[in-house]
This record gives C-alpha cells, structure tokens and sequence, in this order.
C-alpha cells in the first residue's frame, strides 16, 4: 500500500513572475467574501486527482481544466485559525504527451514542459518560470506543442520531481491531464493519484470503454482509487445495470450541454462562466473534491457529524 505523503507546507500565495503569460482574470462572483468568512484550514498533504480514459475525445482535458480552474477561482483557505482566507494554490499538469491540448483550452500557447526539460534549469524558481497562470488563479504546466513519440522522450522520474516540487511549494491540489494510455508516464500518475476518475460517455463505445479502463486499472491494482464521472449525459439513459456490473459508484454526471463547447472554442472555462446544467455539475463535483465549496446549509449538515477533515 503505497504510504500517505508527509503534510504540505502551506505558504502564500505569490504574485507570478512578469515573464509568465498571464491570461485575462475571471470574474469575482459576489458571494467570494462569503466564501472568505467561511474558509477552513486546510489540513493534509496536496491531494492529487486525474481523469482517465482508454477512449480519446471522452473529455479528460475539460473536466481536468473546468475542475482546477474552479479550485482555483473560489476555493478558499486559511493557513492557521484567525488567519486571513487566501485562495487554493492549484496546479495543472498537461501530460498528455501525443495530444496535448490544455494550452488550447486556457488560450495560453507558451511556455510548455518540453521548455522546462531542455532549459536545464533546476535552480530555484525555474519551474515557476514554465508555468503559465491562469485568470483564475490556476498555475499549468503546458504539455508539448508536438506529439512526443511513444511518450519515451519524458521520464517518470522528471514527473515526480516536478510534482514535489509543487508539494513543496504548498500546492493543495495538483490535476493531471494524461493521455488515452497506459504508457510510463500516465502509469506512474495513475499510481501516484489518490483519485482517478474514470470518465464513461453514455454510448455503446464509451461504456465498453469504461469496461475496459476498469479492468486494466485493477489490473494494475488501482481499483481502491476510482470514481466515475458521466460526462455528455443525457436524460433517459439509465447506467444502474453498469455501475452494478462495474461495482463502482457514480461521483458526478455532467449534461450535455452546448456551452461547453463554445466555452472552449472561446478559451473560457464554462464553469465560472455561470449558467447551464454542466457548470452546475461541475460545481457539484469540485464541492465533492473540496467541502468548502459546498453551500453553507450542506456544510451546516457536515457539521451535526463533527468537524470534517479538508484536504
């Protein structure tokens, strides 16, 4: 059983560097004060979260992206009690290394982690001067801009350090964007994940697809990790009969909706753009991620339980 990593180090929130790019900031939606008030202390080490799929085109990349820009954007903290609420330091790892597209999805080209591994670079700071920051306080590492063969030119090793790097810096979540395989790299992420979201479209393909990403991450002694999200749902399609046959649990089911895809053909993030069915959703499952996302009467109801554990 692989050990519990050791607490993060919680430290401020910095300003990004002038030569990182920088995209536009989203907009504050009003009840972020709230937020403030209510804001917890973060307990715990950085909680690590990707989405799987053997199936290409099941909408990794945008739950990846939509769920670290909504961390990002409203999730709030405190270092210790009577602290001052900062926000959640978020981190996007783009390692989809035949079909990076994270950089399509946030608008922001450059730089990328091919830039990272040949600068040489290992000095302070260096890996804070490849990410890009996001408008909502999201920071990415950009994956390669061309299809890296076999995905042999990134080691395993490089990723670890790269994700201590940010454990170090007080990172509190870190999501992977991988690819449609069980290559070196997307293996060591899915092991060293706490949560793998298995991401089932409701087609004939896609729940074989999920069929056969279940069974080669048990394979691989994953099956404790994985959750499942539904993504493109839409009504009537009843998955009772897969999930029993899948012996999982549904975390979230995110509709069809087509301002999803104009959000991405705009470099939005549809989520914090309010309205529809699917950033409902998607607010839904990054409350499941992060409690204090959740509205105050659920969060008055965790309560009669005791305190919870965040982070």
């Amino acid at each position: 059983m692989e050990a519990e990593p050791e607490p993060a180090t919680i430290v401020p929130l910095c300003r990004p560097a002038a030569a990182l790019e920088v995209a536009e900031a989203c907009p504050v939606p009003p009840s972020l004060q709230a937020a403030d008030a209510l804001a917890p202390v973060f307990v715990g080490a950085t909680r690590r979260i990707t989405f799987f799929s053997l199936n290409g085109g099941a909408g990794r990349t945008t739950l990846a992206t939509e769920l670290a820009c909504l961390l990002a954007a409203r999730g709030r903290h405190r270092p210790g009690p009577g602290a001052a609420a900062r926000p959640l330091r978020v981190a996007l790892l783009d390692l989809d290394l035949r079909s990076a597209t994270v950089a399509v999805r946030l608008g922001i080209p450059q730089p990328t982690l091919w830039d990272y591994l040949l600068s040489g670079d290992q000095g302070p700071g260096a890996l804070d001067r490849h990410m890009v920051t996001h408008g909502s306080g999201a920071r990415a590492l950009l994956g390669p801009p061309k299809p890296l063969s076999g995905g042999t030119a990134v080691e395993p090793a490089r990723v670890a350090e790269i994700v201590h790097r940010l454990e170090c810096d007080g990172t509190h979540f870190i999501l992977f964007d991988v690819g449609a395989d069980l290559g070196a790299v997307t293996t060591w992420v899915l092991s060293a994940a706490h949560d793998i979201y298995v991401v089932l479209t409701p087609t004939a393909s896609g729940v074989q697809d999920a069929y056969r990403s279940t069974e080669a991450l048990r394979r691989l002694g994953l099956g404790s990790k994985l959750r499942y999200v539904v993504n493109r749902a839409r009504p009537g399609i009843d998955l009772d009969e897969v999930m029993g046959d899948l012996g999982g649990r549904i975390a979230a089911s995110i509709p069809f909706d087509p301002r999803i895809e104009e959000a991405e053909n705009g470099h939005r993030i549809a989520s914090l753009d309010g309205g529809g069915p699917a950033a409902e959703a998607l607010a839904g499952l990054a409350a499941q991620v992060y409690p204090a996302l959740s509205p105050p009467a659920a969060r008055r109801r965790l309560r009669l339980f005791g305190r919870r554990r965040v982070g």
